[in-house]
């Protein structure tokens, strides 16, 4: 509804009824996003990675996030990330191709054990727990699969008045529960992540599952 200039008074009796209509457009975009993958968790789409790396299944709806060229040509890793509606943490899944020679890790071996086991191979940190790695089959082979919980810091915040993302003056601490899976290729080597708190990873690790056995590496 179009909104025009009033420079009168408003009968009281529609003043309330007009601000409850008003509050409800403004967050129910939030509310709707946050219960889209209860809703309908069968929703995806295809995608095939830049590159022609691999592709898989992704839920529809959820915000993608792709590195620009200049950094994928740079580092030399390749894929996308999607987030769960304007949720407070930043609920999602990434699938990525990392190359032979790419930037961040020599090798998928080099990368699991960056991710499976404490900073500096020290003890666990208050908060941090790290799973054992195990191994599963999926297209393209063997694969190794394992979890951590650890504490991390938000970096923005939602308002759902104004629509928008801000940097907190003082960050929240908060528990993020990742579940990793790394397949080897011929050259290279691909990362699948899923990413939530440890109260919803449960009620949508469904979605991450169905990205999974989608799956379908092109470098073998």
């Amino acid at each position: 509804m179009k909104n025009s200039e009033y420079t009168g008074r408003m009968n009281p009796v529609i003043r309330i009824p007009n601000m409850i209509f008003l509050c409800f457009m403004l967050f129910a975009p939030a509310l709707n996003d946050q219960a889209y993958s209860d809703e309908k968790p069968d929703a995806f789409e295809e995608y095939l990675s830049d590159g022609n790396y691999f592709k898989c299944l992704l839920p529809k709806g959820w915000s993608r996030y792709e590195a620009p060229d200049y950094s994928r040509d740079a580092s030399k890793v390749y894929g996308i990330e999607v987030v769960q509606g304007r949720s407070e943490h930043r609920i999602g899944i990434s699938v990525k191709y990392y190359a032979a020679d790419n930037r961040l890790h020599k090798s998928a071996e080099k990368f699991i054990g960056i991710h499976s086991r404490p900073l500096f191979g020290g003890p666990e940190m208050e908060g941090e727990k790290y799973g054992l790695v195990k191994e599963i089959l999926i297209k393209g082979g063997k694969a190794k699969i394992f979890e951590r919980e650890r504490y991390e810091f938000e970096d923005h915040v939602y308002n759902p008045v104004s629509g928008r993302y801000y940097e907190p003056i003082s960050p929240r601490k908060f528990s993020m529960v990742e579940r990793f899976v790394v397949l080897p290729a011929k050259e290279g080597f691909y990362v699948l992540r899923y990413k939530a708190p440890p109260d919803t990873v449960k009620s949508l690790e469904g979605i991450f599952q169905s990205v999974l056995n989608s799956f379908e590496p092109l470098i073998k």
